[in-house]
């Protein structure tokens, strides 16, 4: 054990030697660390470690099987750096982005800020609930049939002027896409929903269309009545 426990790294020894305690107790035992390679670079490894008895019942062990972890470690890791860059997006884009369950009565299992903005409503309060707990019946159901026919067909779904409703600001119209997102055997099983907010966009093109309207019906003069009458 001393001469063998000279490939590995000095912090990782007592994890070995524990390991070891365990398969003379056990019978086998696993762990990882980090070894030295014969160029005196270090990789991180797994260990199995195997007491084997002859059949006089003497110890014949133990074996050690090893296997260089190193290119599944950076593999997850790029992984994760992958995961955290997209979350990163996912939080920071100005459109909202959660998930239904439609297994669940499209309860909403993912919500992001920019929702959190545009609908008023803290994700901690809606997950796990669905539109029928917070839009009014009519315009709930009107969003479920869409999610449904969006699941049914398989398709994704671009409503380009979707009334809605913001705790916080009101009434808003919003261009909504609806995609449907396969489970691991390719039948639909999540909803993703991307909405941009085109409140704003929507009332300047009204604006500009009644002021089009005005000027092109007008006689001599084209006179503006505010909301007070002025």
């Amino acid at each position: 054990m001393h001469e063998w426990a000279r490939t590995v790294l000095p912090e990782d020894q007592p994890t070995v030697r524990e390991a070891f305690v365990e398969m003379q107790r056990q019978g086998s035992a696993e762990c990882e660390m980090r070894a030295y390679r014969k160029d005196g670079t270090s990789c991180a490894t797994r260990i199995v470690l195997v007491q084997i008895d002859t059949e006089n019942g003497e110890a014949a062990g133990p074996f050690c099987f090893m296997k260089d972890m190193s290119e599944q470690q950076r593999a997850e890791h790029a992984l994760r750096e992958s995961q955290q860059f997209l979350n990163t997006v996912i939080e920071t884009i100005p459109l909202a982005v959660f998930v239904k369950n439609a297994r669940d009565e499209f309860r909403i299992t993912h919500w992001n800020k920019g929702a959190e903005d545009i609908f008023g409503i803290p994700r901690e309060e809606i997950i796990g609930r669905n539109g029928h707990d917070y839009w009014p019946q009519g315009q709930a159901d009107f969003y479920r049939s869409i999610d449904e026919k969006t699941m049914t067909d398989g398709t994704v779904q671009d409503i380009q002027e979707e009334p809605s409703l913001s705790r916080t600001r009101g009434p808003i119209v919003l261009r909504t896409l609806k995609v449907p997102l396969p489970d691991e055997q390719g039948h639909p099983d999540k909803l993703l929903v991307i909405c941009e907010d085109i409140t704003a966009r929507k009332i300047e093109a009204d604006q500009l269309r009644l002021t089009q309207f005005a000027v092109d019906h007008a006689m001599d003069q084209v006179f503006w009545i505010d909301a007070q009458g002025h």
